[in-house]
């Protein structure tokens, strides 16, 4: 049987522990070790190998590998600060003894290191810099794990689309080197890339891949953790029996290895799946995480138990532990639950607010807010209603507002009408404003929940001539208890909500028609000011119409932006190779309005995955331009038209992160837009707007043209919403 990692640094160690060492056994431990797949668990044994290595010395090449084997020991023991300065040490020396080899291990070191400590940029560069030295020295194993560690990085990026590219490409890369393992890791890791862009069955079928290999190399802690992410996709796809399965198999492997925190991961996963037993599922995680001092994982079994045994006294000491820990999303969650068991008085809630606001605003990454935002969706529409019972309308106003990102001025307009919506699980809540005066409605949710009438609608809404009998239902919900103030408007703004995004507001019918035809609608919490109309100079329209990858071509996108150039005079077109994602991120930077036609790539599962394919550039290879990189960019544009399929279909979208970058507004879809009737309304819409009629009012009135041509079907225009 071949000796194990651990056992091969071992004899080294005792080899050059013992009188009869030679220079020779420096050489031989070298070319032993260095190709060692080991880990974290053979850290301290190899950091007593690499200090033997340097006292052992006789040249700058064998202390550069000592220093680099003490560096790579150092970062698995998290001592980043260490790793850090024996990695310089060892690049030194190999810079001196001029060894490019081991300069690329520097690199690569250097980025793990980097990635550890959260500075994706620098280890992004370090890998980069590595994967050079290793092309020019014709090293296949280093290029694969360079490859392979790109993919992390997208992966940590959530460039979801990105680091399947990288995986697969490493995953041939160690296949090919024979190195069966490290391509199963690649396959689990794209697997859960799969898994969060909500792809569960591929996902399920990457693991079971991956689980094969692992079982056949006698990885049985890495076959078990394929069995744990199987059992996630299964539940996510809504496979519970599997997942159980799944669950329980994982388990057992653990508890068989001693890893007491994956056997506690995969009780907390069996909780959330058994309703009956999940109290005993969750008692016996605690009892874990305690003997194992891992305070989170108590914490939140803590909570849990709250809420099943309805125990005040378990979430006050969960809200302690999570105080103690700094976990200010945790600490909502405790105050969230304290305040249900006092009955939901105004205080805690607030607390509870004022702590998500905190966390989000320490921590800025667009998946982090949207987690939060969805985590505690249920947090404003509560306190909304605790005030609206104490017939505190002002403050009910302000609380709202504190839900978005910006805050509408409380002027009075009496051109624009502002509603709020907030769902609870028993109650609608209706805030409007007109003309400086607040009103207020509190409707009982009756036998079928909204939330359910609006997914309802939503998917009826998006296939052509669905069955629309349920907007009428939704409009009596939503719209007609305080119609007789909205109507006094030219303008609706609709402030964001609970699964206020997926409502088609356009197709609502009232009063005798539908929404759109008595009001311009706006739905965003961006401040009034900028009535978006006027000269639109400076415009960038970037169109795209060919792909490769599966993506069915778009033929019309270029005839958009011909009507770009026509209607709006001194508007540039960048079409085929020009439209980069670069010069794309540039534009919205320098322009006033700024038009994309392409496909947009969505993850429903994590939104800051969804893209827009634009043409590859040196600094954009996939021609993938995120919602977190233009979220980042700043910008001027006082219009963004996103011409492409379900731009604004969940609360942290793609034209979100246009309006975080600073964009006054943004034109988006809400689902599947069809070729030619998107030619159509973009006419309509850029002739309006070239006659002088503002943003809202083009949208308008490019409906109501859509309305009465060959594309009448809600599903062909509804999907356009003005946000901003």
């Amino acid at each position: 049987m071949p000796e194990s990692s651990s056992e091969v640094l071992q004899r080294w160690v005792s080899r050059l522990r013992s009188p009869a060492v030679s220079a020779g056994d420096l050489r031989s431990c070298r070319a032993e070790v260095e190709p060692l797949a080991w880990g974290p668990s053979e850290s301290t044994i190899a950091g007593d190998l690499a200090e033997l290595v340097v006292e052992l010395a006789t040249d700058d090449r064998e202390r550069a590998w000592g220093a680099w084997l003490g560096a790579r020991a150092a970062r698995f023991r998290a001592d980043f600060r260490l790793a850090g300065r024996l990695n310089a040490l060892a690049r030194r020396l190999y810079r001196a003894a001029k060894d490019d080899s081991g300069l690329a291990n520097c690199d690569l070191l250097s980025g793990a290191i980097a990635a550890e400590v959260g500075d994706l940029d620098h280890a992004a560069r370090a890998y980069r810099a590595a994967e050079k030295r290793f092309l020019r020295g014709g090293d296949s194993r280093g290029i694969a794990a360079c490859t392979y560690n790109r993919g992390l990085i997208h992966f940590r990026r959530s460039e979801f689309f990105e680091a399947l590219r990288a995986y697969e490409s490493a995953k041939d890369a160690f296949e090919s080197l024979s190195r069966e393992a490290d391509g199963a890791i690649c396959t689990m890791n794209i697997g859960n890339a799969l898994d969060l862009m909500g792809r569960h069955q591929d996902a399920l079928e990457n693991f079971k891949t991956a689980q094969a290999v692992f079982g056949r190399v006698g990885d049985d802690n890495r076959s078990a953790r394929c069995q744990l992410n199987a059992g996630n996709a299964l539940a996510a796809a809504g496979k519970k029996p599997g997942a159980r399965r799944m669950f329980a198999e994982a388990r057992e492997v653990f508890q068989r290895l001693g890893d007491d925190r994956m056997v506690a991961a995969c009780l907390l996963n069996e909780a959330e799946l058994e309703p009956e037993g999940a109290a005993a599922l969750y008692g016996e995680a605690l009892e874990i995480f305690s003997r194992i001092e891992d305070k989170p994982g108590a914490g939140e079994c803590e909570l849990a138990l709250s809420r099943l045994e309805q125990s005040p006294e378990r979430a006050e000491r969960a809200h302690r532990m999570f105080l103690e820990l700094g976990d200010r999303l945790q600490i909502a969650a405790a105050l969230q639950r304290k305040a249900a068991f006092a009955g939901n008085p105004a205080e805690l809630l607030e607390e509870a607010l004022e702590s998500v606001e905190a966390a989000v605003a320490a921590n800025p990454d667009y998946s982090f807010r949207f987690l939060a935002v969805r985590r505690f969706a249920d947090l404003v529409p509560l306190l909304v209603d605790r005030h609206l019972n104490a017939h505190d309308l002002d403050a009910a106003w302000q609380i709202g507002l504190r839900a978005s990102l910006r805050r509408v001025s409380s002027e009075p307009d009496r051109n624009e009408a502002v509603l709020q919506i907030h769902l609870l699980e028993d109650a609608i809540v209706l805030v409007a404003a007109h003309g400086g005066v607040l009103t207020a409605e509190r409707i009982e949710a009756g036998s079928e929940a909204t939330p359910e009438v609006i997914r309802t609608c939503s998917g009826e809404i998006r296939r052509p001539n669905g069955e629309l009998s349920r907007l009428a239902d939704l409009s009596a919900r939503l719209l007609l208890p305080l119609w007789g103030v909205l109507k006094q408007a030219r303008q609706l703004r609709v402030l964001p909500g609970a699964h206020c995004n997926q409502i088609p507001f356009s197709a609502l019918p009232i009063d005798g028609g539908r929404l759109i035809d008595s009001l311009a609608i706006v739905v965003s919490d961006q401040p009034r000011g900028d009535p978006l109309q006027g000269d639109w100079g400076l415009g960038l329209a970037a169109t795209r119409s060919s792909f490769a990858n599966g993506l069915i071509d778009l033929p019309s996108t270029e005839s958009e932006g011909r009507i770009l150039v026509d209607r709006l005079p001194g508007t540039r077109h960048l079409h085929q190779g020009q439209a980069t994602a670069t010069r794309v991120r540039e534009g919205l930077a320098d322009t006033n309005l700024l038009h994309i036609a392409t496909h947009a790539l969505d993850a429903p599962s994590n939104p800051a995955a969804a893209a827009l394919v634009l043409e590859p550039d040196a600094a954009y290879p996939s021609g993938l331009l995120y919602g977190r990189e233009i979220a980042a960019t700043r910008a001027t544009s006082r219009l963004v038209v996103l011409s492409a399929c379900g731009t604004d279909r969940q609360p942290e979208s793609l034209a979100q992160a246009f309006l975080t970058a600073g964009a006054k507004s943004v034109l988006a879809s809400g689902w599947q837009a069809h070729d030619e009737a998107t030619l159509r309304w973009m006419d309509s819409f850029y002739r309006e707007l070239a006659g002088g009629a503002s943003a809202p009012a083009a949208h308008r009135q490019a409906c109501l043209e859509a309305i009465r041509g060959p594309f009448a079907d809600p599903h062909y225009w509804a999907l356009w919403k003005l946000l901003g």
